[in-house]
């Protein structure tokens, strides 16, 4: 019998993506946590690179494991942090735009 499990998933892109999980724990915690809220994957596997960027081979990327992410707004967690005495984000004029420096984000990705 074959356990494994092939899912597609949404990027923070839009881009649909398909992978494959073995451990059937982890299929169990995923149906849980399904449409509850942004999760980051790790995966193993071959990966192609295309016109768009990086994609997994959707018979060659395996789930290792998975976190919940914070719903919080990145905008919402500089106002935090800015609060936070003698940390370099409260000197920062534009704490959103020099973390989307930082992370090589375009424009029309920038959230706020």
């Amino acid at each position: 019998m074959d356990d494994t499990l092939h899912v597609r998933v949404r990027d923070l892109h839009g881009r649909d993506v398909r992978l494959t999980l073995r451990n059937l724990q982890i299929v169990r915690d995923l149906a849980r946590a399904f449409r509850g809220g942004p999760i980051r994957l790790h995966v193993h596997g071959q990966w192609n690179r295309t016109e768009s960027g990086w994609t997994p081979d959707s018979n060659k990327c395996f789930i290792d494991r998975y976190e919940t992410l914070d719903p919080v707004p990145p905008g919402q967690l500089f106002c935090q942090m800015r609060a936070i005495p003698g940390n370099g984000w409260a000197q920062a004029a534009d704490a959103m735009a020099a973390w989307a420096d930082l992370r090589g984000l375009p424009a029309t990705e920038r959230q706020s």
